[in-house]
């Protein structure tokens, strides 16, 4: 099937299922489609889909499967998924995505596969995401993200893939949980500034001797140059001392030999 999705679809309030999955849709999502409150499966992947989200589509508290992967989708997620209550999966991989990650992800206490990858999101995986306890899927490759990798992901307990290759990440990888587990270095590869897992054939971390406090570098930077100062200070003094004392010297040594000199002469 190609063209539009009918913008009259959002009449059929009564639809649980809306399956248009790997056809030629084009276009946009319909708004009416938030209004279809009692739908449980919304499966739009590998269509032509453009323009923006829906803001309506993340309000459907029935909804259990969001599915609008491989499309032409642009704009930024919803701030806001709290509506979401009773969401399993959300994937809405290999889009134009931009923006950062909502922090609102973590209200969906059910979610547990999350796919996120191939867009073009950005800044670090918020502390928020902690809550996401029933995670069993995470993907968040091939985008832009960076920052550490947070240490409560070595805490899920339920987490069995996570895939965050080909993004900005840096730091220590992490140990235990999924990282002793199920990961591999296909799954961190083309995070240029990852170190630590030898095992996954990334760089040993490198050991700063120089103190890390910043407060205390502050502190002895200054401390340092009073201390060279009053050196260089100590030396100048001790210089012209010197050299105040030696015309002296050669004064009484002139004076000798006139003296000496006039006692000679008849």
């Amino acid at each position: 099937m190609f063209g539009l999705i009918p913008t009259h679809i959002g009449a059929l309030t009564r639809l649980h299922q809306l399956v248009l999955q790997d056809n030629n849709f084009s276009g946009t999502i319909p708004d009416g489609v938030g209004n279809l409150s009692m739908l449980e499966h919304l499966m739009l992947e590998n269509n032509h889909l453009s323009s923006t989200i829906p803001e309506s589509l993340f309000h459907l508290s029935n909804l259990r499967e969001l599915s609008l992967s491989h499309n032409f989708l642009i704009g930024s997620l919803p701030s806001d998924f709290s509506s979401m209550e009773a969401i399993d999966i959300i994937d809405v991989s290999a889009n134009y995505l931009v923006g950062n990650l909502p922090t609102s992800f973590a209200q969906n206490g059910l979610l547990s596969n999350l796919d996120l990858s191939h867009n073009m999101l950005q800044d670090s995986i918020p502390a928020s995401f902690k809550g996401l306890l029933n995670l069993e899927v995470l993907n968040l490759s091939c985008n832009n993200l960076s920052g550490t990798i947070p240490k409560y992901l070595a805490n899920f307990t339920s987490l069995t893939s996570l895939n965050l290759y080909f993004n900005k990440f840096q730091g220590e990888i992490l140990d235990g949980g999924i990282f002793s587990r199920n990961i591999n270095s296909q799954s961190l590869i083309g995070n240029v500034g990852l170190c630590g897992a030898p095992r996954l054939g990334f760089l040993p971390c490198l050991v700063d001797s120089f103190p890390s406090n910043k407060h205390l570098v502050c502190f002895l930077v200054p401390v340092l140059m009073i201390i060279l100062g009053a050196i260089a200070i100590i030396l100048y003094l001790m210089n012209r001392k010197k050299n105040r004392k030696q015309p002296d010297a050669m004064t009484s040594m002139d004076m000798a030999d006139v003296i000496s000199h006039r006692l000679v002469l008849p």
